[in-house]
């Protein structure tokens, strides 16, 4: 058994510069390299040569920017040790490595995902020791899915104090069932293939959040949408009628298989719901209330009533 000190790494797809102003806990840090530099690390990992990286599935997210952005950290941690000096994988580094990743690494990229439209991911991770500056890969895992939907996640300069507070102050896992699986929906969008399916699981957390059970589920979620959401009557009469015809859509493409097919941009159905969906769920997080509260606090509000 040796005392090894021991390095994570963990690529991240779909950011620029902004991101590197942002602080993560517990000694992982946000960090970038060069186009070369990233493609030999990477490569040494995917234990591919350099001038292939190009047909790494992960390639056009990940050098979107012609560089490498990345998390790191290193800690030591009792290994035992082979002949040559390597370090051997044990299960406890297995455990404590998981609880770490688990409760600040993939936090964080589901609440920064959260605050703001952008597909930040990471496709793996690694935990490797250095050996002559040579990396040997002793841990690795998966933290998301591909994905064949690359949104850039970019934070101007003012939003990004606020990202940052938000990352603090908002905890893992959720306080209410319905908001975790609604959550979970709204994560799930990302990493479906078909946008159609997308659109239904963010369709889904629609009525996880807002469809109480009984009367007409498209007057009923799209009111209680536009009563969260909206600022001002005008508003909130907008956000009900594009909530309607987004619903129409869904109901069209379960009874009767019409595919959602514009999945372009920012004006596409697929983003509008979700956009939707994520600005409800920060909503309603600091709110603390069970779904039967928040539906009847809703119910005995108007439009532009509860953002006075």
């Amino acid at each position: 058994m040796g005392n090894q000190k021991l390095y994570f790494f963990a690529p991240v797809g779909n950011v620029d510069d902004s991101i590197l102003k942002i602080k993560l806990k517990q000694g992982f840090e946000l960090d970038s390299m060069s186009f070369e530099e990233g493609s030999k690390f990477v490569a040494t990992i995917e234990k591919m040569a350099p001038e292939d990286i190009g047909r790494w599935r992960h390639f056009q997210s990940v050098f979107s920017q012609r560089k490498l952005f990345f998390i790191r950290n290193s800690f030591y941690f009792e290994l035992p040790i082979r002949e040559n000096g390597n370090p051997l994988f044990s299960p406890d580094l297995y455990k404590f490595s998981n609880n770490l990743i688990d409760n600040n690494l993939v936090t964080s990229l589901r609440l920064l995902r959260l605050f703001k439209e952008g597909n930040i991911y990471t496709p793996w991770w690694c935990i490797y020791s250095l050996t002559n500056d040579i990396p040997t890969v002793i841990l690795a895992g998966r933290e998301t899915p591909f994905t064949q939907y690359q949104y850039l996640f970019h934070l101007d300069e003012f939003e990004i104090e606020n990202a940052q507070k938000y990352l603090e102050i908002t905890k893992m896992p959720l306080n209410f069932d319905y908001l975790k699986l609604a959550h979970e929906n709204f994560e799930l969008s990302y990493t479906v293939h078909n946008p159609s399916l997308s659109f239904l699981s963010l369709m889904i957390a629609s009525e996880v959040l807002f469809n109480p059970g009984a009367g007409e589920i498209n007057q009923r979620i799209s009111r209680n949408f536009a009563v969260l959401l909206g600022n001002s009557v005008d508003d909130a009469k907008r956000i009900q009628t594009e909530i309607k015809k987004l619903y129409g859509k869904r109901s069209s493409l379960v009874h009767n298989g019409k595919e959602i097919w514009n999945f372009v941009g920012e004006d596409d159905d697929v983003s509008k719901i979700r956009n939707y969906v994520r600005e409800s769920i920060k909503k309603i997080i600091p709110m603390n209330l069970s779904k039967d509260d928040l539906l009847d606090l809703l119910n005995s509000k108007g439009f532009g009533q509860l953002n006075v």
